[in-house]
């Protein structure tokens, strides 16, 4: 017999499948690692190299990016992901990368944990159809309700880490990129 919990009770079957963006990434960074990155970067080093040395997968370090980004903790370059002119290294930006690092209680960083990649059926299916038709991350956005363009283009880049899309040949404002081109757009549309 059920237990009763008054008038609500749990249904039994969910009535939407639900769809985990970028579920089989590892985005979980030793603290050593993201400073190295921020150093490579800094330093002008490209991102195909910065992935090829640290050993992560592109989309991995692509995660990194986007939330370093997002928090200031690197700086947009004249070349973007190819290799750049090393950047100055100014005291302001030392001590935002500096005062990142201070209050942390373990020596593991985690990327997008604050993100919400939970979409449901509809969600997906209308991306994956709306993006194969050429609409951009803005009008994709709009059409599945999600507030935050973020979560579309992480949604973005699960598909096409999952080859559901071809993500190079419609870039985020509808222009055609190469590869390169395509992960730097990618980097400035968190910005």
């Amino acid at each position: 017999m059920k237990k009763k919990r008054g008038k609500y009770q749990k249904p039994q079957l969910r009535t939407k499948k639900m769809y985990i963006a970028l579920e089989d990434m590892d985005f979980v960074w030793e603290i050593d690692d993201v400073k190295i990155v921020i150093e490579m970067w800094d330093e002008g080093s490209s991102f195909a190299f910065i992935s090829a040395f640290m050993d992560r997968d592109p989309h991995e370090l692509l995660a990194l990016l986007f939330e370093l980004r997002e928090k200031q903790m690197i700086r947009d370059r004249s070349a973007g992901i190819f290799t750049s002119q090393p950047l100055e290294m100014t005291k302001s930006h030392q001590n935002r990368i500096n005062c990142s690092f201070i209050n942390m209680e373990s020596d593991m960083y985690t990327v997008m944990i604050t993100e919400n990649l939970v979409f449901n059926e509809y969600q997906a299916i209308t991306f994956d159809e709306m993006w194969k038709s050429g609409a951009t991350l803005s009008e994709i956005s709009k059409k599945i309700k999600r507030r935050k363009l973020k979560d579309v283009l992480l949604l973005m880049l699960d598909r096409s880490f999952n080859e559901k899309i071809n993500a190079v040949p419609i870039a985020i404002d509808g222009r055609f990129l190469s590869d390169g081109d395509f992960m730097g757009t990618c980097l400035k549309s968190i910005s």
